[in-house]
């Protein structure tokens, strides 16, 4: 199993102070160290509708049945690649066209498979048949003896002919249950014999179509082969993963237990992916250990994607997991780092006469892009917005 490590981000950091008006940005590079510094802006406090969330961090699980790679069984050149990055493909589709020169290695090697595979369950039915054939001389000697029973009571003598009919359908249940008994022991056999059978046939075609096909259903999430290039044996043509088994390990903080519940909806953000989330839902919720210098160490959450047809992105990490909290509408708001912590309370640094002054406030919901303001500013005042 993978575990993906998340981050614990604003949601939507890539549309930062979207939606309000009047801000202004300055991003410099202080000389010689050629690393980009975030500056201070300025905003002006504007009237919208806000959805509020509450965040808490994550990571992606991917079971590793979840997750394959497509590779090319040997050296031969790459002739088309019929599929692209992010592509939603079905178990068998065709990913790769291949020039397939040594075909018959592969073919013979299929063979063997199945040889071996119809060998083992030879062996298997051979050590496992004992109590099946003793069931079936159990139920051969019942038979006869229920019919001398009836042969004798014929012909005027004494025989206790339910007794026997009694002992010939207990042989016959006794053979029905060494029967199951026999076929659940070889099941496994069986199925190798089908699916090696399965693969030679599909071997036979692809050799002769030179096709590398989709070993899952799944989202192409990295995608080396090119048409042209020379692909070496079992060297990693495609990789997919099938989102749907997927599941995000959220760890919820104590303060947010009776939010994160069995049902509840979420929103993911994912890095690699585009700003919008996509919907998840939590499957369950269970307490977690505490850590070091903890006295309680929260809750861990299971959350599937609701859609995963809409992960079409090869993103593989999480940025941060949002629980709704409420919508208000028509509200004053301020970008999300307008805020500042201090002492306990609320602080919003608002441009009066050329001068910036602390200003309390009471905030409201905030979507980690802006936040509501329910007192302290009022529309049209110009606020500061520190570096992030």
């Amino acid at each position: 199993m993978k575990l993906m490590d998340g981050r614990s981000l604003a949601l939507f950091a890539v549309v930062a102070l979207a939606g309000c008006n009047g801000v202004t940005t300055s991003n410099s590079t202080p000389e010689g160290t050629g690393t980009a510094v975030a500056q201070t802006t300025t905003a002006t406090v504007k009237r919208q509708d806000v959805t509020g969330y509450d965040f808490f961090s994550g990571k992606m699980v991917i079971p590793d049945t979840a997750q394959a790679n497509a590779s090319s069984p040997f050296d031969t050149p790459v002739e088309a690649v019929p599929v692209t990055l992010g592509k939603i493909v079905e178990k068998g589709q065709t990913l790769v066209k291949l020039t397939i020169p040594g075909a018959d290695e592969a073919t013979t090697q299929a063979k063997a498979d199945l040889s071996s595979a119809k060998s083992s369950l030879s062996t298997q039915k051979a050590a496992n048949s004992g109590p099946v054939d003793q069931a079936k001389q159990a139920l051969a000697d019942a038979k006869t003896a229920e019919q001398q029973a009836k042969d004798t009571v014929a012909n005027g003598g004494t025989a206790d002919v339910d007794a026997a009919t009694q002992a010939r359908v207990q042989a016959e249940q006794d053979l029905q249950t060494a029967e199951q008994q026999l076929n659940q022991n070889l099941q496994g056999s069986k199925t190798d014999v089908n699916e090696t059978a399965e693969e030679l046939a599909m071997v036979r075609a692809d050799a002769r179509k030179g096709l590398v096909r989709a070993p899952i259903s799944g989202t192409i999430v990295a995608l080396t082969a090119k048409p042209g290039m020379a692909a070496k044996a079992n060297d990693t043509l495609a990789t997919i993963i099938n989102f749907a088994a997927v599941r995000i390990q959220g760890s919820v903080p104590a303060a947010m237990k009776d939010q994160v519940v069995p049902g509840a909806h979420v929103i993911i953000a994912m890095n690699g992916a585009s700003s919008e989330p996509v919907d998840g839902r939590v499957l369950n919720v269970t307490v977690a250990p505490p850590s070091a210098g903890q006295r309680s160490g929260g809750y861990l959450a299971e959350i599937r994607f609701t859609n995963p047809r809409q992960i079409i992105t090869p993103a593989q990490t999480i940025k941060s997991i949002g629980v709704r909290t409420g919508q208000d509408r028509n509200v004053l708001v301020v970008p999300a780092n307008a805020v500042i912590k201090s002492n306990g309370k609320s602080m919003v640094k608002v441009q009066k006469n050329g001068n910036w002054v602390d200003t309390p406030v009471e905030t409201g919901l905030s979507d980690d892009v802006v936040t509501e303001i329910k007192s302290g500013l009022n529309e049209g005042d110009t606020v500061q917005v520190p570096g992030s």
